[in-house]
């Protein structure tokens, strides 16, 4: 599934997840004029299978205009972001 931010609007991120212990599998995130994912809140999050700012084959850039991934922790915060070449 690719989540495409061309017509998303001004500052807006592919994904913002606070909720803490949630798993983004299989995802395309590309686009966005902000961050791709942004994580919040609890930590506990697991991102695997997923292309961040590349196109839906992995081959191209069509990245987001700030940050692929954007961990915003106040003290600690625990995240998996895994990748298999």
């Amino acid at each position: 599934m690719e989540l495409n931010g061309t017509g998303a609007g001004a500052g807006s991120s592919g994904l913002t997840i606070s909720g803490g212990a949630s798993t983004i599998d299989a995802l395309v995130i590309n686009r966005f004029d902000s961050n791709g994912i942004v994580l919040t809140g609890n930590g506990g999050n697991l991102i695997i299978n997923s292309y961040i700012g590349v196109n839906a084959a992995g081959t191209g850039a069509v990245g987001n205009g700030e940050i692929g991934i954007l961990i915003e922790a106040r003290i600690w915060y625990k995240a998996t972001i895994s990748a298999q070449m």
